[in-house]
């Protein structure tokens, strides 16, 4: 890439383009977490049953993200951002439309095709357009477009869903905006030509096969990402079955939440240059392991409170966790975004699947106990095995 095209890519509209198509990654995920309860009353099913929609979507995810590391050797990064931005948007049109509960699966599950597109050629093009200087940055300002979507999303999901239902935010809110971000991708991002010699993904996971580092820090991405799903994705329904908390005081929750994600996304760039890069991650880990323990058993706004706080303390590891993975192998870093997204998403399948086991056999504190259990080996596994 010679300099003008180089100077273009840090050029405000492209960056935009970039938190736009991050942003747009979310709307489905808010959308089946404060509305599951009207979703499962909409098919005559259980909570347990419907939360399982993000298992087949993570699942799929996690078989995309691998391919990609493929894929994106023979296609350039903006036309497959374009392609999952594209296709993000006709799975929240088609859930909208599901007509029953087996069929919202199956089209709801291209949601977690889309993202594991979109999320690992966001992250393939902020090393092909910037200086590595300028990566922790933007790496940041992506991680708080992030937050940006849950502080926002959450009321006007809510909002739409008092006027029409839960189908209403999935057309006019979560399959709108993945439309604006693949505008400005087509029109404003620089175009990513191949190279001959890009690497391919069968030498990187040899590579990454061989490095016991790498391979820990993989699997803590993994465990993490299950025991998040605690926080992220049942606590909200948690309060509404066990304290009777109203949808719209559950939103209020979820965009306070979501603000202090945002800033959390904001501080964590000073917050890992102060601490280091591994001890900023444990020591945010562990402390939100704590809060995510106690908010099931404090009274209502207590427990939002830990809830919010477990929010901040997760995304003051997103800058740490995403460099940590990206720089265990210099030489292989598309290989180890790709597996590790894919691992992300099957780490979210999997707390959702024995969160939703854990939950229909004994309970919610056997969920908070089984998802806080994949937590601790995450932190272990960070700890003692991770090098930075």
């Amino acid at each position: 890439m010679d300099g003008e095209e180089e100077g273009d890519s840090k050029g405000p509209a492209a960056l935009a383009s970039l938190l736009l198509s991050n942003y747009s990654i979310y709307p489905g995920t808010i959308l089946t977490s404060i509305l599951l309860v009207e979703i499962a009353e909409t098919f005559d099913s259980g909570v347990g049953v419907v939360s399982q929609i993000r298992t087949l979507s993570s699942v799929l995810g996690f078989v995309t993200a691998v391919a990609m590391g493929a894929v994106s050797v023979r296609y350039g990064g903006r036309r497959l951002l374009a392609a999952g931005l594209l296709l993000l948007n006709l799975s929240c049109v088609g859930s909208a439309a599901a007509p029953s509960l087996l069929l919202l699966f199956a089209l709801y599950s291209f949601n977690g095709v889309a993202s594991n597109v979109v999320f690992p050629m966001l992250t393939s093009l902020v090393g092909e357009y910037y200086p590595p200087g300028d990566r922790a940055r933007v790496m940041g300002w992506i991680g708080a477009s992030g937050g940006l979507s849950y502080m926002l999303g959450a009321p006007i999901i809510a909002y739409l869903a008092s006027a029409g239902g839960w189908r209403l935010p999935f057309v006019a809110y979560a399959a709108a905006i993945p439309v604006a971000a693949l505008a400005l991708t087509l029109l404003r991002l620089p175009a990513t030509p191949v190279k001959a010699d890009t690497v391919g993904i069968g030498e990187g996971f040899r590579a990454i096969a061989s490095n016991r580092s790498a391979l820990a820090a993989l699997g803590a991405v993994t465990l993490r990402a299950a025991s998040t799903e605690n926080i992220y994705f049942y606590s909200f329904t948690f309060l509404r079955e066990a304290h009777g908390a109203s949808q719209g005081q559950v939103s209020l929750i979820y965009s306070a939440a979501s603000l202090m994600f945002l800033l959390g996304s904001f501080f964590c760039g000073s917050f890992t240059e102060r601490l280091g890069l591994k001890m900023s991650l444990v020591t945010s880990l562990g402390v939100a392991l704590l809060s995510q323990a106690a908010y099931p058993y404090l009274p209502l706004w207590l427990g939002a409170a830990a809830i919010i706080a477990g929010h901040f303390l997760f995304s003051l590891q997103y800058s740490a966790a995403n460099t940590l993975v990206l720089e265990q192998i210099p030489e292989y870093r598309g290989s180890m975004m790709s597996f590790s997204s894919a691992l992300s998403y099957l780490g979210y399948g999997l707390g959702t699947a024995i969160g939703g086991a854990a939950l229909a056999a004994a309970g919610w504190m056997s969920l908070n106990a089984a998802l806080g259990m994949l937590g601790a080996a995450a932190f272990l596994l960070y700890y003692y095995l991770v090098e930075a």
